[in-house]
């Protein structure tokens, strides 16, 4: 999908979400780092607001169970 396609594809997915909710709702978007921007101009266009950013920092790459790092 090119960039403008999904950028087109996210917006349509805000825009169904608001219909579904409340104003002064709060929706939980989940996108990779180098699409916030995205996230932000969409919600933008679409009267949302950015309440915070949380970033899950990963040690490592993949899926599943972690262990403890030794001390």
């Amino acid at each position: 999908m090119s960039a403008d396609a999904f950028e087109s594809f996210f917006e349509q997915c805000l825009r169904n979400t608001s219909t579904h909710v409340r104003r002064g709702a709060v929706i939980f978007t989940c996108m990779d780092w180098r699409q916030v921007n995205w996230v932000v101009n969409v919600g933008e266009t679409l009267t949302f607001y950015l309440i915070n950013i949380v970033v899950w920092n990963k040690p490592s790459a993949g899926i599943g169970k972690h262990l403890p790092q030794p001390a």
